[in-house]
């Protein structure tokens, strides 16, 4: 990797110099026109048009940035990321591992690739929202109303979602304190997932157990809490994904077209990856350099973190 950012340990003086050293850029006159502008006016657009930025002369291959992802470990797991890295959801629920195993207790195995949740083993499917209830979870002949589905019906969509429309990645931060990143969800706890799982495993319970079981019991066993670090190439992130990929083209049209691009291209899905990648880069570099803002980011769908990329810091 040609050039790092590393937005927790180091400075503003060096997020600049890595800045100019990617973008090909004088430090000093980057410096005097970050100080004479409003940062409220500093768009990707105008970066690229005001420090002659062409999105597709630099290479995303070659940056890496630090980030951090939390999560919890029992004492006999407390060492395991330094063996296998950090995995995404669906690894962590396939192979065996302190996640796979626990929830194996009650019985619950999920089978990611087949769509499977399994209770006891009896097999569920794993569904995901507009589908039909082609499996009436509570034995009805008609399937339910799309607006009236069941409990189990909700929770199993919303376990879909994750595992199939967001694609399971691991999630990081690249810009927080300690306090933002223990905020974010339950991962200071248990991990996320649990609280799904739970909700499942109660309804398919008749809500004879709670619907927090599982994660509460983590709570109790896994009482250490880590922050993982480790470097990512910005190659490696999911960074432009917009829900209207042809019509955010009026907000980012301009952008691409300052780097020669038209849209044909762009709806043809001929402009490379490395230009999105720069192009949305230039925005978490605005936000974190002048707002100090939290920015979080999540890797491409299968990718991991190597265990000898990465350093473990115990936040309890």
């Amino acid at each position: 990797m040609g050039v790092k950012f590393d937005f927790f340990n180091d400075g503003k003086d060096e997020w600049l110099k890595a800045f100019c050293q990617y973008f090909k850029l004088d430090k000093d006159a980057v410096f005097l026109y970050f100080m004479r502008k409003n940062p409220d006016n500093l768009t990707q657009c105008k970066l690229i048009s005001d420090l002659n930025i062409d999105l597709n002369a630099y290479q995303s291959s070659e940056v890496e940035i630090v980030c951090r992802h939390m999560t919890t470990a029992s004492d006999s797991y407390a060492d395991s990321y330094k063996n296998i890295g950090v995995l995404d959801l669906r690894t962590m629920l396939q192979t065996k591992t302190q996640l796979s195993e626990f929830i194996k207790r009650y019985g619950v195995t999920v089978d990611v690739d087949q769509k499977i949740f399994s209770l006891d083993g009896k097999k569920y499917p794993i569904t995901s929202v507009g589908e039909e209830c082609d499996y009436c979870f509570e034995g009805r002949a008609k399937p339910c109303n799309n607006y009236f589905k069941c409990e189990v019906r909700k929770s199993m969509d919303i376990l879909g979602l994750k595992l199939y429309k967001y694609s399971a990645t691991v999630e990081f931060f690249m810009h927080a304190t300690l306090e933002q990143i223990s905020r974010y969800s339950s991962i200071r706890r248990c991990p996320e997932i649990l609280q799904t799982l739970d909700k499942i495993l109660s309804a398919l319970n008749g809500y004879s157990t709670s619907a927090y079981k599982m994660s509460y019991d983590w709570m109790k066993e896994s009482t250490k809490c880590f922050l993982i670090e480790f470097p990512i190439g910005l190659h490696e992130m999911e960074t432009y994904s917009p829900i209207d990929y042809e019509g955010a083209w009026s907000e980012i049209g301009d952008c691409l077209e300052k780097s020669g691009f038209s849209r044909y291209e762009y709806l043809t899905h001929k402009i490379p990856q490395n230009v999105f990648d720069n192009m949305v880069f230039l925005k978490w570099f605005v936000s974190i350099y002048f707002y100090d803002s939290e920015e979080m980011g999540s890797l491409l769908p299968g990718c991991c973190v190597l265990p000898d990329k990465l350093k473990c810091i115990e936040v309890n």
